[in-house]
């Protein structure tokens, strides 16, 4: 995936592997805009995490922040707010933390 882009090839080979699992007819264009939408949300939550105020408690599985942090940032960013209470399962399988520090299992 050389620039972040799969080959027709593959994108064709995802499609067929992921029908046959799920004995669900796929198309390319929805595997590839819903790997656009998880780049997105990717980009999202990871920017939100680089600011100063927001940090990761393994406990819980959640992002947290003071709410005048929270609401600052989503004047600017409104899409984020998906993730003031978003767990481990979308942070983990985007391999934004390790299992050690997330607190998930495999």
């Amino acid at each position: 995936m050389p620039n972040g882009v799969f080959h027709n090839r593959t994108w064709s080979s995802m499609m067929y592997k992921l029908s046959s699992i799920t004995k669900q007819p796929f198309q390319a264009l929805q595997l590839k805009a819903k790997m656009h939408r998880l780049r997105a949300m990717y980009r999202e939550f990871y920017s939100l995490l680089q600011n100063i105020g927001f940090g990761w408690n393994a406990e819980t599985n959640t992002v947290t922040a003071s709410e005048e942090v929270w609401k600052n940032y989503l004047k600017v960013h409104p899409k984020a707010a998906q993730f003031q209470k978003k767990g481990c399962d979308f942070a983990c399988n985007l391999g934004l933390f390790s299992y050690q520090v997330c607190g998930c299992s495999r």
